[in-house]
């Protein structure tokens, strides 16, 4: 029977509960290190907390081991400064300043399970400190995570991580689990636990074998548990084959479709072969890149130079930094994945951990959209690429010089009205509101999501933004709107319109 049991507070150079099973699991030394770099200084460590993923775990299978698996968690948290009891008590008395105290040093927490063999739960730790304005980090996926500790509510953004506990779901399991975690699901879809994901990924066929413990899932039940989920699996297959199978993709495809997904809040699960074989990941986040300007007067992906991507790996913790390189074998070229972790700032024993991987070629992305989502990341970037070079050659027809950069993305069509134009024309409101009365009565009735064609230059500076239907089919593609911040931006979409290229309903936002 479980018993009362009091908060602990550590100190968490000296007495961080984590260092209790540094020598069982490599990741505990890759989150200890996170978190020394994040300068952690204390730890509340709650003895007592039931998890809802560790309760559907010990009800479908731990309950009836013989060992007697109890069904209590402990919960750490973990902050920047120096925090002890009367902290929280003056916090709980209702104390402000307490209380502004312990959010504004909040790192996140770690769910302790007791399973020795993969003690790591949910956890969700915020992200490192952004210290490149100009190259930021796109983290679109990551959600605030609200938690309470003893009647406190603090809240911390990033996305849920695991360690894969074979006997309910391996990584495939874990990394779904991930993905709808995500920001995009937040108000339609319950989040399912890791025992549901198995069940669903089951559900039709168990291929001859038990559920639990579970084995891994295949690439038809990781459709099934996402169409389970009422959202719709989007796959995207390398496009280097070997014999008609995909075995790596081509940077600019790779970059392309990882930006449109990761800026439109959706995670990527990422089938990859490594050198102890095949392995799923989770892209959650990629930095920005500065385009290059090797060659002038072109179109290119906004994205093209991107140098890495964010990961969670099972294998070897959250927010893991991977650098893109290219890799050559047998005379094909494909992406490779290579860990790139930052230089530390700060004197870290702990950061011993290696990346168990020689390689890691990308071969697979699997997406969980929404269901009404039908437009085809791969067809929406080849029409972005068609209209831009259209632009470019009317712009240079009449003495244009300069180059273009196109980006693609699903949106909801309120967040564009939102906060997609305050970021735009904030600094103009009354042109803000003019831009938002039109869209809203001049153009038809536009989808829930949204997908968005933005055309600019490498400076930064917009010409427009092409509103497209995501409900229909590749082949009936629409278009809304075109959202004109410059004149030659409204004169092209008239041309366009013209000339047979459906730019829809012209909207002024100059």
């Amino acid at each position: 029977m479980n018993v009362p049991a009091k908060l602990l507070f550590h100190k968490f150079d000296t007495n961080d509960p984590l260092l209790a099973y540094a020598d069982t699991t490599n990741q505990i030394l890759y989150l200890h290190s996170y978190l020394c770099e994040q300068g952690t200084q204390s730890v509340i460590e709650e003895q007592n907390y039931f998890d809802r993923d560790y309760l559907a775990e010990h009800a479908s299978f731990y309950s009836i081991s013989s060992k007697g698996y109890p069904n209590v968690c402990r919960r750490l948290h973990f902050f920047s400064r120096k925090i002890v009891k009367s902290t929280l008590k003056n916090a709980m008395a209702g104390g402000i300043r307490s209380i502004n105290n312990l959010q504004a040093s909040y790192l996140g927490f770690i769910v302790l399970r007791p399973i020795p063999s993969a003690p790591l739960g949910r956890t969700v730790l915020a992200w490192f400190p952004e210290n490149n304005q100009n190259l930021p980090r796109v983290t679109n996926p990551s959600r605030e995570y609200t938690i309470h500790l003893a009647g406190i509510e603090l809240s911390v953004e990033g996305l849920a991580w695991q360690q894969q506990d074979s006997a309910v779901g391996a990584c495939a399991t874990v990394g779904l689990w991930t993905m709808l975690h995500s920001s995009s699901f937040d108000d339609l879809h319950s989040i399912p636990t890791t025992v549901e994901i198995t069940q669903a990924a089951n559900r039709n066929a168990t291929y001859g074998r038990p559920i639990f413990p579970s084995k891994g899932l295949t690439h038809y039940q990781l459709f099934d548990a996402i169409r389970e989920q009422n959202l719709m699996p989007m796959v995207i297959e390398g496009d280097v084959k070997v014999k008609g199978t995909p075995c790596g993709f081509k940077r600019s495809r790779f970059v392309s479709n990882c930006a449109s997904f990761i800026r439109s809040g959706y995670p990527i699960l990422l089938w990859v072969n490594t050198n102890i074989g095949a392995h799923i990941v989770v892209v959650g986040g990629f930095r920005s890149s500065t385009p290059s300007n090797s060659i002038p007067d072109s179109v290119g992906s906004d994205d093209i130079e991107m140098a890495h991507l964010y990961i969670h790996d099972d294998n070897i913790g959250p927010h893991v930094r991977m650098r893109i390189v290219e890799y050559s074998k047998e005379g094909k070229t494909f992406i490779n994945l290579v860990a790139d972790p930052p230089v530390l700032t700060k004197e870290n024993l702990f950061m011993q951990h290696t990346s168990p991987y020689d390689f890691m070629i990308p071969t697979r992305m699997y997406v969980a959209a929404h269901s009404e989502v039908r437009l085809s990341p791969d067809h929406f970037n080849k029409t972005g690429l068609q209209y831009t070079n259209w632009i470019l050659a009317q712009l240079r027809s009449v003495g244009w010089g300069g180059d273009l950069l196109f980006s693609t993305r699903y949106i909801k069509i309120c967040d564009y009205l939102g906060r997609g134009l305050y970021r735009s024309l904030g600094d103009t409101p009354q042109l803000m509101a003019k831009v938002r009365l039109d869209l809203t009565e001049k153009v038809v009735p536009m989808s829930l999501h949204i997908g968005l064609l933005r055309v600019g230059w490498r400076d930064g500076s917009r010409l427009l933004d092409v509103l497209y239907d995501t409900t229909d089919s590749d082949g009936n593609m629409g278009v809304f709107a075109s959202v004109c911040y410059l004149e030659l931006g409204a004169d092209l979409a008239r041309i366009g319109n013209n000339a047979g290229l459906n730019y829809g309903e012209i909207i002024k936002a100059y």
